[in-house]
């Protein structure tokens, strides 16, 4: 049925919408009640929810003084920021220090020669450039005399015409310090240069007095440096030998710092014996070894086939350092010799028939003791056939029984302990009379060869200079350390040395030949000196890159070219690179290829500090076999650790250090049709830092056809015939390796612009080394690379200390210094515990407090004049909150020491329940016994952090049993019901609208019919017989 649209009926007038609107109103009584009580349960929860926030707040402050550090808090100071500033964590230690900020790091900055145009081309060539070593790095002048330093102070330098200079070196740290100095002054005519191991003064005065060196103010600083007490009539001087090992020095400095090639796996060393004894295995970096039998191999003066080897049933110590010892016996014929062990003495004794006795004779002795063989077995060790006379001069001593802790020798002295431990009655090592290297002693005799190797392809008996002949027993090594500022020869050539040298011939140009015998050199020093001291008019010295050495001809001549030529079949000219013959006054060798790189540089300090990245490498070996390396977990420490842990995957490759002595080689091993290839991991930087990431190339190694991917450090440029400066600039940048290239122009002149090269590692170590000759340019430094220096304390007993950065992480336990200017004087950090942290700390607690303290009173809030009430008025959840909070606030906490209360400490309660803090007072307490107030906070277990803490965990703690909590989850379940139960009457409603709507449309609808009839009766008209009519009415 169509529904009348009109909301007032149109027969009867009615307002429907208004009647029915009316009657639902009424019917809706009970929803409307509910939703009164949904707006007051979301208003609570509203109310609940802020509650809970400001008392998790009070939590959170309390929580931040209940940590010891808030009270530990230090500000620091600085006498002069512009010079130096520091920063001090909360573990500093208060007080005032003294530092002297001697110098900044800088970075290497080089300029080359001048070039006419940015964008002409430069012509065919190369420039290469990286960290490789020099050959004349000073050595550190804590490594002087044997390890003892020097004492740094003044010394006064007088030449022969009486004039003096006063030299500073209280801040000298190294050797070429100390000539720079020397060599500073501007008083005396003296001028130091190094000769080896010791200082010479040279006086340019033209004096006729005593050249002299004396001590300032009573230091020692002379007499360390070997000058002490000089007074000569000579123009030279040359101090005492300063260079000498000792126990103390590290392992990784030996061999110009490249150390020690040490198997911490297999043995290290091999030494043979003149007694023809059993050969000794010495193993440096010794793994643990359990417990095993013992045993040993007697001597035999009549050799092998009169040895015997004895060992032990039992495994453990209880059976080493057993004598086994023969004693002529008359009484005794051959097979019937006796044995019997003293426990107490450890002695193994034998009576035998001295001439007749074989050692086949002892085997059976022992076999036929059942007391002796319970304890040791007897054997003819291998190749020997047994029948050979035993003579009462052989013996042995029992070993290797006991099981052995892992062991690292770090220092020269436990690596020598440990040769000594080896077998003291066989083997002896010492340093030499003058400090420069290790010297073995055989202690056995006999015809036999006292000799020592490297077994199992090993490095550590040549790295020794160990491998030469011995003089009788005594076995003396090569040098370990290269000079005051030299290289050994046998770090030369990526590390393969460039040792026993031969004579060269030296044709100056003026046609004169020298023969100049090299066979004693050992370093590079010695090299140029002997050919200095030959006579042959040349000058041998360091090139201008220190990478080489230069011979330069002095005659004047240019009769002949200048040539040198090997003077034997030692090669030596060739070796050393001076094998040429030139129409110049000078020949350079080009690089010697000093080793940079061994098992033992450390990851950090590669590449010249840049270091090694993370993540995780891949190596697909030519025959397809994949493996991965993962850097962030692999631990690696040093090169050698990486060497290990790739020669350890399951691909078919070889690591190693490559030839040129600055870098890994990968060599691929699979002999497979494809390429190596190593790839960085998405955003790992592991392989490309290593200088390893790319695709094999095919080279000759060791002879054979190989494919290798060579981390060479030494970045080569290719400079194609039409490139210009800007595009050697760029070739450059591309490269990313850490080294920025740049153009400085002047303003004027032919040779206006100029290549410059920017080191990005500060420091020393961040020092460049460039060849450009290829290209026709020279360079020299706008900026030498050097190491921030900074002293600890004053005066000449203060500690010295550099770094490649200007800051000194924890230089004083907790205080972080930066260099931020250079200067000699002392200038004062402060380091001072303060209470501002705890301070404000308190004060933010009691901020937060009261906030909670307002909403508390905003909520529960009574107006007796209207009788109106707040939202949580006498509600549970705001008194248990106002009673917890006031009960930890106004308790005593005794035994903590002297505080007890908060009021005690500037905290007080006022008469409408909000604190206030008195930040004097709590200074006061502070100062007064800090201790009683940090652990009035902070005791774990009844301090008043922890209570009012566990107090806050009850009212509003993650836990849905905390008061808040379970009042908002309550609040939540009531306002779902309700609304629930509101849909449902909203629907019931809604049905009854409908039916009241219907109900007066069906009114409407019959009272129109009833009018409609009503309308048709009364139309009706009577119609009489006549068939007159008339109205009904």
């Amino acid at each position: 049925m169509t529904r009348i649209q009109s909301s007032v009926g149109l027969i009867t007038g009615i307002n429907i919408q208004e009647t029915v609107d009316q009657l639902i109103a009424l019917q809706a009584q009970p929803r409307d009640r509910l939703n009164t009580k949904i707006t007051d349960a979301k208003a609570k929860q509203t109310a609940i929810t802020e509650l809970t926030a400001l008392t998790i707040g009070v939590q959170l402050g309390i929580r931040r003084l209940g940590t010891s550090d808030i009270f530990g808090s230090k500000t620091v100071s600085s006498s002069n920021s512009s010079l130096l500033t520091a920063k001090a964590s909360t573990g500093s230690i208060a007080g005032t220090y003294q530092f002297v900020p001697v110098q900044q790091a800088q970075s290497h900055y080089l300029l080359s020669s001048g070039i006419s145009s940015r964008t002409s081309a430069l012509g065919a060539g190369s420039l290469s450039f990286g960290y490789d070593a020099k050959l004349n790095e000073g050595l550190e002048l804590s490594e002087l005399n044997g390890g003892d330093g020097v004492a740094r102070g003044k010394i006064r330098i007088t030449d022969r015409s009486g004039k003096s200079a006063t030299v500073d070196l209280r801040y000298a740290s190294t050797i070429d310090d100390v000539v720079k100095a020397i060599n500073a002054n501007d008083g005396a005519s003296v001028k130091a240069t190094l000769d080896g191991d010791t200082i010479k003064l040279v006086d340019s005065s033209g004096g006729t007095g005593n050249l002299q060196v004396a001590e300032v103010e009573g230091g020692t600083t002379a007499a360390d440096l070997g000058l002490g007490g000089i007074s000569v009539a000579s123009n030279t001087a040359t101090s005492s030998d300063l260079v000498r090992l000792f126990d103390g020095l590290e392992i990784s400095r030996l061999n110009d710092g490249n150390g020690l090639d040490i198997n911490g796996a297999l043995p290290d060393l091999t030494v043979t014996f003149r007694n023809g004894s059993s050969p000794l295995s010495i193993d440096f970096n010794r793994l643990a070894k359990a417990a095993t039998t013992s045993s040993v191999t007697t001597t035999a003066t009549n050799g092998l086939d009169a040895q015997v080897t004895f060992t032990s049933t039992a495994t453990g110590s209880d059976y080493d350092g057993v004598t086994i010892q023969y004693v002529d016996n008359p009484g005794v014929t051959a097979g019937n010799e006796t044995v019997a062990y003293d426990s107490n003495s450890k002695t193994l004794t034998f009576q035998i028939d001295a001439g007749s006795t074989t050692a086949d004779n002892l085997v059976a002795a022992v076999s036929g003791n059942s007391s002796v063989s319970a304890l040791f077995t007897a054997t003819i060790p291998s190749g020997g056939t047994g029948d050979g006379f035993v003579t009462v001069a052989d013996t042995g001593v029992t070993s290797g029984g006991a099981a052995l802790a892992a062991r690292t020798e770090r220092t020269l002295g436990e690596l020598i302990d440990t040769i000594n431990e080896a077998d003291p009655a066989r083997l002896q090592a010492s340093l030499s009379a003058n400090g420069d290297r290790i010297v073995l002693t055989d202690l056995t005799s006999g015809g036999g060869t006292f000799a020592v190797d490297s077994p199992v392809g090993g490095k550590v008996a040549e790295q020794l200079g160990l491998t030469g002949t011995a003089v009788g027993g005594t076995l003396t090594g090569g040098r370990l350390l290269g000079g005051l500022k030299s290289t050994l020869l046998r770090t030369l050539d990526g590390g393969s040395g460039i040792e026993s040298l031969g004579s060269v011939s030296i044709t100056n140009r003026s046609g004169t030949t020298t023969a100049v015998d090299l066979s004693t050199a050992e370093t590079l020093d010695d090299v140029i000196r002997l050919i200095n001291n030959s006579g042959a008019g040349v000058t041998a010295d360091y090139s201008e890159n220190r990478t080489g050495i230069t011979i330069t001809d002095n005659t004047g001549s240019t009769t002949s070219n200048l040539i040198i030529a090997d003077g034997d079949a030692s090669t030596t000219a060739t070796r050393l690179g001076i094998g040429q013959s030139v129409a110049t006054t000078k020949i350079n060798s080009g690089s010697l290829r000093k080793q940079s790189v061994s098992r033992q540089t450390e990851l950090t300090s590669f590449r010249g500090g840049n270091g090694v990245g993370t993540g995780t490498i891949t190596l697909r070996d030519s025959a397809g076999t994949v493996s991965s390396l993962n850097f962030n977990t692999l631990g690696a420490k040093t090169i050698g650790d990486v060497i290990d842990a790739i020669n350890n995957l399951s691909v078919n490759v070889e690591a190693r250090i490559n030839e040129a002595g600055n870098g890994l080689l990968i060599v691929d091993k699979a002999s497979g049709s494809g390429n190596l290839i190593i790839q960085d991991v998405g955003s790992g930087t592991a392989a490309k830092s290593l200088l390893i990431a790319g695709t094999s190339t095919s080279v000759t190694l060791d002879g054979q056809p190989a494919k290798v991917i060579d981390g060479n450090t030494t970045q080569n440029v290719t400079i194609d015939a039409d490139d210009t400066l800007d595009d050697l600039v760029k070739k450059i940048n591309d490269l990313g390796v850490g080294v920025t290239a740049g153009v400085l122009s002047e303003s004027s002149g032919s040779l206006r612009h100029h290549l410059t090269l920017l080191s990005g590692k500060a420091g020393k170590q961040g020092e460049l080394t460039i060849d450009a000759s290829g290209i026709g340019l020279s360079f020299t430094e706008l900026a030498s690379a050097q190491d921030a220096v900074l002293q600890v304390g004053t005066g000449t007993q203060g500690l010295l200390l550099s770094s490649s950065s200007n800051t000194f992480k924890d230089v004083i336990d907790g205080v972080d210094v930066t260099v931020q200017g250079s200067s000699k004087d002392p200038v004062s950090i402060t380091s001072t515990t303060s209470t501002d942290s705890a301070a404000t700390a308190l004060q933010a607690f009691v901020d937060q407090f009261n906030r909670l303290r307002d909403k508390l009173d905003e909520y529960t809030v009574f107006d007796s004049a209207s009788n109106t009430k707040g939202l949580l008025f006498a509600s549970r959840e705001t008194l248990q909150i106002e009673s917890s909070l006031n009960r930890v606030l106004n308790s005593q906490i005794s035994g903590l020491g002297e505080y007890s209360s908060l009021s005690q400490l500037g905290v007080t309660v006022n008469e409408f329940g909000k604190l206030a803090f008195d930040r004097n007072t709590f200074n006061e307490r502070y100062a007064d016994d800090p201790e009683s107030v940090i652990e009035f906070f902070t005791n774990e277990n009844r301090g008043f952090s922890k209570k009012l803490d566990d107090a806050v965990e009850t009212l509003a703690g993650a836990d849905n049993d905390s008061l808040l909590i379970t009042s908002f989850i309550t609040l939540t379940s009531q306002i779902e019901t309700y609304q629930a139960r509101v849909e449902f009457l909203t629907a019931r409603l809604d049905r009854s609208r409908e039916s009241l709507l219907n109900e007066f449309y069906r009114l409407e609808s019959t009272i129109a019919k009833i009018q409609a009839n009503q309308t048709a009766i009364s139309s009706i008209q009577y119609i009489g017989a006549n068939g007159s009519s008339s109205s009904s009415s």
